[in-house]
């Protein structure tokens, strides 16, 4: 070896994204119980591949979902 350095190339996933998306979801509902936002958030990933090679585009599906949901209760209210 001629002694390089070898680069870890560390792939961000919408998987490792999704509690960021959660407490933000959380500030936003904030008049929601945090049970029911994360409830709402794990039915948004259902059926998704969160290691698709397209982070962005997967968390934002997740986050219509989850917005959708939580918005609904809101105006159940």
């Amino acid at each position: 070896s001629a002694g390089g350095t070898v680069t870890v190339l560390h792939r961000t996933t919408a998987a490792s994204r999704v509690p960021d998306l959660a407490r933000q979801l959380a500030e936003d509902f904030h008049h929601v119980p945090l049970s029911t936002v994360s409830e709402a958030v794990t039915r948004a990933t259902e059926g998704i591949d969160l290691g698709s090679r397209d982070p962005d585009g997967v968390l934002a599906l997740v986050e219509r979902r989850a917005r959708h949901d939580l918005e609904s209760l809101r105006h159940a209210c």
